[in-house]
């Protein structure tokens, strides 16, 4: 070790050329080494789950979401509205934004009484009406549609969410910023909550930038700083110190960029990592140089003799320790342990090389406090130890925060790192208050064309059934556009049922931005989109594992039947695949408004009955076919001109008189009714008429049938439960729905199915294929915070055992390992008494707690060595536990806890040991 000391001190002039040289390449690497402050940079992206969600996330525009809220008394005033569309008129000005939607310009679609769709906006253009009605008609249009109630406004009216999608290209960095500013300025006055990843950036860069974290910084920096001067003695020792450690930063940052590395949210706090890591190198020397003999290089080497084995063994040991990071799955940790390993192991280089070199040339050397005050080892204080109880006392402790540790909580919530009223945590409890929660999540239903009516079955279904989960709130789909569009253009209260039906709607929701938000503009996926209402994963958890229930149970594999082309003994059973669907249907209607349980398979048989045998109609439904009979025939629409003096009363009675019509009996009974001078100048026209005629006809038994369906609901509940339907809109409109679905003209069913009831098997390309995958941000994190128990079980238990191991070759005695064990096992005991959760933060804690344990733990300088590592290190990041992020604060509790355990046991377990020379 002479030898090496003695080269070391004699080629300093090499020594600074290489650490020049080292640095400068470091330095030019670090200026290009980028940073990704968005949330979804922390995922593992070779994952194949969080690769779905990214890709899922872009498809639908989930990624490139934010939201700014307004809260009010009550949204529905003109003074409420008014702010509403400015603020979002404001945001679709900034630039990168794509579109921002809220009711104040989002387009309804109602029925004009002339058998078409008005499309019009929710808020008239021009100036917001001011008229009580008026507000109460734009009140009860919005909340009564459940597409938007929940969603865009709450359903207490006390708060609009405005939804802002920004470009691909947009300035993700910036564009948080200029989003609230935009907001601010057009409705100065008004409360606003903003969400979304930019938002959060945007807010933790004006965090950072705070006045509190300023002096936090300088109050942390200045206390390590004063107290690293110190316990050195000089400023010259404190100068060097401090270059080591901006060294090892500038150097780890050098490495990471050459590495094509990227920062992110969570690695960000590398620097501050390396920092502490680095601290213990050059104090070890420049203590062992203050308290060694001689002057000049002769000084430098006997310090670098002595100290040597610890700094270079600990600094590898931590640096090993840390590289077991290099076994999880996730490049977060592997880069933070990565960044760890080359702080650490740089600064124990240079506290062996440049230290050295500089001290040789030093006329003086500054002196410890410890050793001008006399504390320290030595016989007195041995005397006074008894060796075997300091032994057992140090391993009764280390169990006892061991067992601490067992009690670390699992329920981990992603918002208890920021402060209580910060702009996060409030906009997360708005969220939860008024919108159901922030966890966006998806069901991405894949397909040649999602809008096949099998497919948008299994789309609703899907609704419905994550509408019974605990906390999974309003869900939509592109089927339940479709729904409230054919509802209100048709007449028809349920999804359409042919491909025919659903182009001839679609061009209506063609350019609309919320349908880009639930269907690909290709028609190969559409998603069920809803929110998890709380945050903590003790809540989403299970909620993930039943969505997950809900995808796995979607039908994959579908054939669509024409009931109508079906022979007539195969129509019985194809009567009761749509009765059974529509009983699956209200049932889950029923359980979730009333949580009440039907007979599901009791219903499905009389429903199907229903399907199986046409209704008679009423008096009052024969009557309302006369009318609409006589309205068409007497419209510009009909496919024969009637004379002016013709009374079409014997004519729409006859038809209406036909038991089964068909297109022959209904051409039949026009021709029979008509005039001959009709027929003759048009003898093809009753023909043509049959088929609009039938139709209308047709219209009225399903009418009928609905009718007969509903009421057999009712047969089936106490009267409490039928009055309950009868008072709650959202139930009725969805039991409608629901009992609409045995009027279908096309039966859904598996290929097993249909071979069953056909008696052969599907023709070929008659199957829809469909793909149902759940996922979103719940999805990755809920597998994040599940694999970390595993994760920490081997390479936590890898860097532990590498750890106690170096420290215990460093100290040469199994002390060190004791040492070090304790001052982990202290940041253990500081997380559970703090309440932190098994989460991403515990990694850094772990290497916070091996930098600083181990090479306090190697030096075996008694009182000395530890306190001169512990007491900067423990004094001034201490300071941290006042910063406004919790995940900086307990990261100076950490810090200060290991350096504080890990020196306790060090002295107590090397109290009496004289200090010796490694010096050979």
């Amino acid at each position: 070790m002479a030898r090496f000391s003695d080269r070391i001190v004699g080629a300093r002039r090499v020594v600074y050329v290489l650490v020049a040289l080292v640095t400068i390449a470091c330095a030019f690497f670090a200026g290009s080494l980028e940073t990704d402050m968005n949330v979804t940079s922390i995922l593992p992206a070779d994952d194949p789950e969080v690769a779905y969600f990214r890709e899922t996330s872009d498809r639908f525009g989930s990624s490139f979401i934010n939201m700014v809220a307004l809260e009010s008394d009550d949204i529905f005033t003109a003074e409420s509205l008014t702010t509403l569309r400015a603020i979002t008129d404001a945001l679709g000005q900034v630039e990168g934004v794509r579109f921002a939607m809220s009711v104040a310009n989002l387009l309804d679609m109602q029925p004009d009484g002339e058998g078409s769709i008005s499309v019009r906006p929710y808020l008239p253009k021009g100036p917001v009406p001011t008229d009580p009605a008026d507000l109460t008609r734009i009140r009860d249009t919005v909340l009564g549609n459940p597409m938007i109630a929940g969603n865009l406004v709450s359903p207490d009216a006390k708060a609009a969410l405005i939804t802002v999608k920004l470009a691909p290209d947009a300035d993700r960095k910036t564009i948080g910023g200029r989003l609230k500013t935009a907001a601010r300025a057009a409705a100065p006055d008004a409360t606003l909550y903003f969400g979304g990843v930019e938002m959060i950036v945007d807010y933790l860069a004006g965090l950072i930038a705070s006045p509190r974290m300023i002096v936090c910084m300088i109050a942390t920096f200045g206390v390590f700083i004063a107290l690293l001067f110190w316990v050195l003695g000089s400023a010259r020792a404190l100068a060097s110190a401090l270059a080591v450690v901006g060294l090892s930063v500038v150097w780890t940052l050098g490495v990471l960029s050459a590495m094509e590395r990227t920062l992110s949210l969570f690695t960000s706090m590398l620097p501050l990592l390396v920092i502490v890591a680095a601290t213990p190198y050059p104090i070890i020397y420049l203590v062992t140089f203050g308290r060694a003999k001689g002057a000049g290089a002769d000084r430098a080497a006997d310090a670098l003799a002595r100290c040597a084995k610890p700094i270079f063994v600990g600094c590898a040991s931590v640096a090993a320790a840390a590289l077991a990071s290099l076994l999880t799955p996730w490049a977060i940790f592997r880069d933070l342990g990565l960044g760890v390993a080359i702080g650490a192991f740089a600064s124990g280089i240079l506290a062996l090389t440049l230290l050295p070199a500089l001290a040789a040339g030093a006329k003086t050397a500054g002196r410890s406090i410890f050793d001008r005050r006399g504390v320290g080892g030595g016989p007195a204080r041995a005397a006074k130890t008894n060796p075997s109880a300091a032994v057992v006392a140090v391993l009764v402790a280390l169990f006892a925060l061991s067992a601490l540790a067992s009690f670390m909580p699992r329920d981990v919530n992603p918002m208890a790192t920021f402060p209580a009223d910060g702009e996060p945590r409030v906009t997360e409890d708005l969220m939860q208050r008024g919108f159901g929660g922030s966890q966006l999540f998806m069901i991405d239903f894949r397909s040649t064309d999602v809008r096949h009516p099998a497919v948008l079955e299994q789309l609703t279904l899907a609704t419905k059934r994550l509408r019974a989960i605990a906390n999974v709130n309003y869900p939509q789909s592109i089927a339940d556009v479709l729904r409230m569009i054919n509802t209100n253009l048709n007449n028809e209260p349920g999804t359409p049922d042919s491909m025919g039906k659903i182009n001839n709607l679609w061009f209506m929701l063609e350019g609309q931005p919320q349908v880009d938000l639930l269907i690909d503009p290709k028609f190969t996926d559409a998603i069920v989109q809803a929110r998890i209402g709380d945050i903590r994963s003790s809540v989403v958890a299970p909620a993930v594992d039943a969505i997950e229930g809900v995808a796995r149970n979607v039908e994959t594999r579908l054939v669509s039947v024409t009931i109508a082309d079906q022979p007539q003994t195969q129509r019985a059973a194809w009567a009761r695949v749509l009765g059974e669907r529509a009983a699956v249907l209200a049932a889950l209607d029923l359980r979730h408004y009333l949580q009440l349980e039907v007979d599901e398979e009791g219903l499905a048989t009389e429903l199907a009955a229903l399907r199986a045998a046409a209704p008679a109609l009423a008096a009052k439904e024969l009557a309302d076919l006369r009318d609409r009979y006589r309205r068409f025939l007497t419209s510009a629409e009909a496919d024969v001109t009637l004379p002016t003096d013709f009374d079409p009363a014997s004519l729409v009675e006859a038809l209406a008189s036909l038991e089964t019509p068909t297109e022959v009996s209904i051409a039949a009974t026009m021709a029979k009714n008509l005039p001959p001078a009709v027929l003759a100048a048009d003898p093809e026209g009753p023909k043509y008429a049959a088929s609009t005629l039938l139709g209308i006809r047709e219209l009225s038994v399903k009418r009928a049938r609905h009718a007969a369906a509903m009421l057999a609901i009712a047969g089936r509940l106490e009267r409490t439960h039928q009055m309950a339907i009868l008072n709650n809109t959202a139930l009725r409109a969805d039991l409608q729905s629901s009992l609409w679905t045995i009027n279908s003209d096309v039966a859904n069913t598996t290929p097993e199915r249909f071979e069953k009831i056909s008696g052969g098997p599907t023709e070929p390309g008659a199957v829809t294929a469909v793909e149902a995958r759940a996922t979103g941000w719940p999805f990755v994190n809920t597998m994040m915070n599940r694999a970390l128990p595993g994760m920490f079980a081997r390479a936590g238990l890898a860097a532990l055992v590498i750890a106690l191991v170096g420290a215990a070759l460093a100290a040469g005695s199994w002390r060190g390992a004791l040492a070090a064990a304790g001052g982990i096992g202290a940041a253990c005991a500081a997380m559970t008494a703090f309440g932190i959760a098994l989460d991403t933060i515990t990694w850094a804690a772990l290497l916070v707690a091996i930098g600083v344990s181990v090479p306090i733990a190697a030096w075996r300088q008694g009182g000395t060595g530890a306190s001169a590592i512990a007491l900067p290190v423990a004094a001034g990041f201490a300071f941290l536990l006042a910063a406004p992020l919790a995940m900086q604060a307990y990261l100076g509790v950490f810090m200060a806890a290991s350096a504080i355990g890990a020196a306790i046991v060090s002295i107590v377990l090397h109290a009496g040991a004289n200090e010796t020379s490694d010096r050979v």
